[in-house]
């Protein structure tokens, strides 16, 4: 079965003092699977931070700095960011 290339890349190392020199092939196949366990891992970072959006939403905070405080909190452990 021979699969068309889609990119190819040329990266140059050295392990044990030996030269090495690898060629990244990638395929279509191989980037659409990337592409759709990409999607999936995003899908479920954004139920798990929808959810816990959702609790931050039913917080109630004594005075605005509070809930600041506790927003800021929650984007530093977004692992993904949208714009």
């Amino acid at each position: 079965m021979a699969f068309r290339t889609i990119a190819e890349r040329e990266v140059c190392t050295t392990y044990g003092n030996v030269p090495q020199r690898w060629i990244i092939v990638e395929t279509q196949p191989r980037r659409s699977a990337d592409l759709k366990k990409l999607d999936q891992k995003i899908e479920q970072q954004t139920e798990k931070q929808g959810k816990a959006l959702d609790e931050l939403r039913a917080q109630e905070f004594a005075c605005e700095a509070d809930g600041l405080k506790a927003a800021k909190a929650f984007e530093k452990k977004l692992k993904f960011h949208f714009s």
